[in-house]
């Protein structure tokens, strides 16, 4: 009963701010402007899902990289 009342004000604790969130949401839209798109066995990419990430986080399509992953999805 005790560890379960320490998370419990663990999680009540921990408090995310706006600034935190943007924060990480700008790092992962670096990340992936450089990141290869590697598939798996039943796919050759991820392009779209990168794509689907740009545009949820608010890339403009005059970004390069988002032109580029656009043309080889539209291929």
């Amino acid at each position: 009963m005790n560890l379960l009342a320490a998370a419990a004000l663990l999680l009540v604790q921990v408090q995310v701010d706006q600034k935190s969130i943007d924060e990480a949401i700008a790092k992962g839209v670096a990340y992936l402007k450089t990141a290869e798109s590697h598939g798996h066995y039943q796919i050759a990419h991820c392009d779209e899902l990168i794509l689907y990430t740009f545009v949820t986080a608010g890339v403009p399509g005059s970004d390069e990289r988002f032109q580029k992953l656009l043309q080889r999805v539209l291929t």
